[in-house]
């Protein structure tokens, strides 16, 4: 598809967005709108017929609206919170997008975000910062609101909890190293194998693309599908019981965000044969860093009750999680310190947030 061709395309999906939707995407301060690449990736045609589903969407909402489930709750009913890495209380009325940040090779390494908008894209970033920086997310999303809610190294992963102080790391989180470590061919590989799974609200949505890219990335597999699972929505109970009557077709606008900036992006599985990923193509992945963007439009396929009732299980499952996994390995540490003989004042020192485990310990 020639240059011009493929902008005439881009800008028909621009025209039919802007003729469909409100703006979507809540914004921390007004300015600008970033500029848009004037060119176009492997996925043009591909990106205009999503686009052009928004249509049939948005025409089966009102009818879906009166047959589903009623919501439990308002959102000005929820005041407890989920909170982000940087302690940022994460919005209960929105839904979000989520996006992987991968770095390569070494500290100074390549910098790749990974994300399923609707279709799986790669785009290189300029260069890694620091985990917990604040403004990263405006080099990475101008103008958007973005959450950091996890992210792993080779020694340990750190995610967000619902203390605002506080966040749970786990060696168990950690990536795979050595022979075992993911690179972005194995992940091009791996997604060429599975491309065929389509966007869906509830069934395989960006969240589920990112937990399962986690996972190929983790040095066990379970146990970061656990963690990642409970960060995320519950699609069945944020779609509100969405059917296939027209969901699949839904994947058009990929919980709405990033859907005209994906024709200009390249697929997952096509970076194998893109000369400007040769460099980065095998390198070990050494961190991640999974961020969740915040959408506020999206188009019928929630609503304000939908997104409460999906938040407040999502703080429960999220508490749930990091209580029973501390508690856990609050057990196995006193084991370990009853096989040394420590007093009970000594392991009252160590393990602060459960000193019933240590009221048997001798004085």
């Amino acid at each position: 598809m020639s240059v011009m061709k493929c902008f005439v395309v881009a800008s028909l999906a621009v025209l039919v967005q802007s003729a469909t939707m409100q703006p979507q995407i809540e914004t921390e301060q007004r300015g600008s709108a970033a500029q848009k690449p004037t060119g176009c990736a492997s996925n043009c045609s591909d990106g205009l017929e999503d686009q052009l589903a928004l249509l049939q969407v948005t025409s089966h909402v009102k009818n879906r609206e009166a047959a589903k489930p009623q919501p439990i709750l308002r959102v000005d009913q929820v005041d407890e919170f989920i909170y982000d890495l940087w302690g940022t209380a994460v919005k209960v009325d929105a839904v979000y997008h989520a996006a992987i940040q991968i770095q390569v090779g070494d500290s100074k390494g390549a910098s790749f975000l990974v994300e399923m908008s609707p279709v799986a894209t790669v785009r290189a970033l300029p260069h890694w910062d620091p985990p917990y920086q604040r403004g990263v997310q405006q080099q990475l999303f101008p103008g958007k609101v973005a959450h950091p809610m996890f992210v792993a190294n080779k020694a340990v992963g750190t995610m967000a909890t619902c203390e605002e102080d506080g966040f749970y790391d786990s060696n168990a989180l950690r990536l795979a190293s050595g022979d075992s470590a993911g690179t972005l061919a194995t992940l091009a590989d791996w997604w060429s194998r599975n491309s065929g799974k389509k966007w869906h609200p509830g069934n395989y949505n960006c969240q589920s693309f990112a937990k399962e890219v986690l996972g190929r990335l983790a040095d066990q597999e379970g146990d970061m599908d656990e963690a990642i699972r409970v960060l995320g929505h519950n699609g069945d109970v944020i779609a509100g019981g969405i059917t296939n009557t027209w969901a699949n077709t839904a994947g058009a606008i990929a919980n709405a965000f990033g859907s005209v900036e994906s024709l200009f992006q390249d697929r997952l599985e096509d970076i194998g044969n893109d000369d400007k990923f040769k460099a980065a193509l095998n390198l070990p992945i050494v961190q991640v860093r999974l961020w969740y963007v915040t959408t506020t439009q999206t188009f019928g396929t929630t609503s304000e009750g939908t997104r409460a009732d999906d938040y407040v299980e999502r703080r429960k499952n999220l508490c749930s999680y990091v209580q029973k996994h501390r508690l856990a390995a609050a057990q196995q540490q006193a084991q370990d310190l009853s096989k040394k003989g420590t007093s009970k004042r000594r392991c009252e020192m160590f393990i602060k947030a459960f000193p019933e485990l240590c009221a048997a310990f001798p004085e």
